[in-house]
């Protein structure tokens, strides 16, 4: 089996230039670097992740928890994950959260002990200060997505939701429209229950009285909106 020192001789160079084109570091010649992977392709050198993960205290990975792998939604929120992962040289983890604060965390903590370089959360049901304790306990950058951590906007991927669904309902409004129902997530969910705010306070705003009838609560699949419609 190849070693880096074989890979070093055969292209030439130190075996600390090897070094530097597998970890990316340091400056090195793009024609240094294609004769490093010219050797390897050469002797058949695999380098071992495992070691290099170690030395660098890095695994080149970014950790990835969803609450769930169906619909639409989380389909492209992986595939355009991973392919940012791929155009940046990173492999993505990607784990299921099952939708619970505790999995999401003990999800978490195990991408933590994997060493990703990073971790992104999307979490439904956590709340704020249990989202704060967990950033403060996780040693490399945790990253919420679809939450406003109001304490934490750096660490948050959002956007509003109570102002979408206010927009989308004065647009209705503003072409005529006067029976408006709403069709959102779950009311105990952060998301779903802006929605409906928004959805209220547009109704509001052009003296259309709330009916909670016309309110219903799906459960993120497509069966159940259709149903709810």
């Amino acid at each position: 089996m190849a070693t880096m020192l074989d890979v070093s001789r055969h292209a030439g160079v130190s075996k600390a230039t090897v070094s530097r084109v597998l970890n990316g570091t340091g400056q090195v010649k793009e024609s240094t670097r294609q004769k490093v992977f010219t050797a390897m392709q050469a002797l058949g050198y695999r380098p071992n992740l495992l070691a290099r993960s170690l030395a660098n205290r890095t695994s080149n990975s970014i950790g990835l928890v969803v609450s769930t792998f169906d619909g639409f939604y989380f389909g492209s929120l992986l595939r355009r994950a991973s392919r940012q992962a791929e155009l940046h040289n990173k492999q993505l983890i990607v784990t299921d959260g099952h939708d619970t604060p505790e999995r999401e965390q003990k999800a978490v903590q195990m991408l933590a002990d994997r060493q990703c370089d990073a971790i992104i959360l999307y979490t439904r049901y956590m709340d704020e200060p249990a989202i704060l304790s967990l950033i403060d306990a996780t040693e490399m950058p945790l990253v919420i997505i679809n939450r406003n951590v109001t304490q934490a906007r750096d660490r948050a991927i959002f956007f509003e939701q109570e102002t979408a669904a206010f927009q989308a309902v004065e647009y209705l409004i503003t072409q005529g429209h006067r029976d408006i129902a709403c069709i959102t997530l779950p009311v105990h969910t952060p998301t779903g229950t802006s929605r409906v705010a928004g959805y209220r306070k547009a109704l509001e705003k052009y003296g259309i009285p709330w009916q909670p009838a016309k309110v219903k609560y799906g459960d993120y699949t497509l069966t159940r909106g259709y149903d709810a419609c």
